[in-house]
């Protein structure tokens, strides 16, 4: 089955233009007016890279239409080890009244030897103490088959702001590296142990495939395990997934009772077709329908649409109960170029639209996707419409109009005697005259900056910051 993964409207990517490499880095957003094709730039997302084409930044702007100002947004700010695995992020965002960049949030890693991450952490900026503080750590250990055995998961404590143990996962394994033990603890910071919670065992038939879990749990009282539930999986003839079926366990009467159900239908493919989710009515001993959802492929294995339904509690009919029903169409290259969503709207009709998006390529470039949202019944359209654009950037040239959209300048034409450069970091800036020569240079600050400018000549000249180039034109 082919994974559907459209969530977000920003990507980087990556195009050949003859001898030219181009890189897009950099993503427009636009609103549209009501019911009308004329669209607004509202905004803009702009990612710089190291030499190895790794994101080093993510910085994202307002725009106001009206005033023409562009205003920082957020940052995000990315380190690397030498495998080019990701180590630090740190999120910062522009505080509008002080007009100055503030820390927000911050995640970290760390790996081992074969690249399994081994620590992560996550800090939030505490301006109390002037400090990160600690939210949230995992911590992972791995066996020689890069197996998770241990997860140890750890919470921040002030005053002091150090990490405090809060639950610790364990997995044991067969030869086959298949989960046999699976257990749950928690942290007593009292006695500083680890207190059982859940023990989970799964069992396999020769075909290898899951037959059995059982989950027990830990009685403090008398410090035995406990039975609680019972999960057994059932196949087809061709060993396809066909039923789940969870009872509990009741200790008063020692007997095991139906909980829920799932039915399966599967085709060739092991692609799911039908998973229909059902709980069991113990005072009148029958099943009821509670949720389902619905596949439909095409012969490339893309899903093609997925219905979900939903009763509010139990019932024996699945009228009324629809939940979203989501379908995709593909170009003939097999990627996304429309996703259409309806919600449930029983009963006055049993789909009403909710949202859609649409997707444009060059060749298996992303250049544009759309987002249409709060559907009109009344005109038969969505009232609202926006859009986002990937922008190409050469960045093997020399001196050219290079649209880097790392920093902006106005007015351009310049008809006075100086302009401003709205910088997105503190860097140098050049400008050079036609033929190439560097004629002026001067320090950047983040932000706004007015640069005065030395008697020149009408003409074209270009403003070098890092790799950005932009045309200036002096009047």
């Amino acid at each position: 089955m082919k994974k559907i993964i459209l969530g977000a409207l920003m990507f980087v990517v990556f195009v050949n233009k003859g001898n030219a490499f181009c890189r897009a880095d950099t993503v427009l957003n636009y609103t549209y007016e009501y019911l009308s094709t004329i669209k607004h730039l509202t905004g803009r997302t702009i990612y710089t890279f190291d030499t190895r084409n790794n994101v080093l930044t993510q910085f994202t702007e307002d725009y106001n239409d009206a005033t023409t100002v562009w205003t920082p947004n957020s940052w995000i700010l990315n380190q690397y080890d030498a495998n080019d695995s990701l180590i630090e992020r740190v999120t910062d965002l522009w505080n509008t009244s002080t007009n100055t960049r503030v820390h927000s949030n911050k995640v970290n890693y760390a790996y081992n030897t074969f690249g399994k991450i081994v620590d992560y952490s996550s800090y939030q900026w505490y301006s109390t103490i002037n400090d990160w503080r600690k939210i949230v750590r995992t911590i992972t250990d791995y066996n020689n088959a890069n197996k998770v055995i241990s997860e140890i998961s750890q919470t921040g404590t002030l005053p002091g702001n150090s990490w405090l143990n809060t639950n610790r996962k364990t997995y044991f394994y067969n030869g086959n590296g298949q989960q046999l033990e699976y257990v749950l603890q928690t942290w007593n910071e009292t006695t500083a142990t680890w207190t059982n919670i859940y023990f989970t065992t799964s069992l396999y038939n020769s075909n290898g495939l899951r037959t059995i879990d059982s989950i027990k749990k830990w009685n403090t009282t008398t410090n035995v395990w406990n039975k609680l539930q019972i999960t057994t999986y059932t196949y087809d003839a061709q060993q396809k997934l066909a039923s789940k079926l969870t009872r509990e366990f009741n200790t008063t009467t020692s007997v095991w009772e139906d909980l829920q159900r799932t039915i399966y239908t599967v085709n060739l493919y092991s692609d799911i077709l039908d998973e229909e989710n059902q709980i069991y009515a113990s005072s009148s001993s029958i099943w009821l329908y509670y949720t389902k959802r619905e596949y439909n492929f095409d012969s490339n294995g893309n899903l093609l649409e997925e219905k979900t339904y939903k009763t509010g509690g139990g019932t024996t009919s699945w009228s009324g109960a629809e939940e979203f029903w989501t379908q995709y169409v593909y170009n003939s290259g097999n990627k996304v170029v429309e996703k259409f969503v309806r919600e449930g709207n029983y009963p006055n009709s049993p789909w009403i639209s909710s949202y859609r998006n649409t997707y444009e390529y060059n060749n298996d470039d992303l250049v544009a996707a759309d987002y249409y949202a709060y559907y009109e019944p009344g005109v038969g359209s969505f009232s609202v419409h926006r859009r986002s654009e990937y922008q190409c950037r050469q960045i093997n040239t020399g001196v050219n109009d290079i649209e880097s959209y790392m920093f902006s300048i106005h007015p351009n034409p310049v008809t006075g005697g100086s302009f401003t450069i709205n910088a997105t970091e503190i860097a140098n800036y050049n400008i050079i005259d036609f033929t190439g020569k560097l004629i002026q240079t001067g320090a950047l600050e983040l932000g706004e900056n007015q640069i005065q400018l030395q008697s020149y000549s009408p003409g074209v000249y270009f403003i070098r910051i890092g790799e950005g180039v932009r045309k200036l034109i002096i009047q």
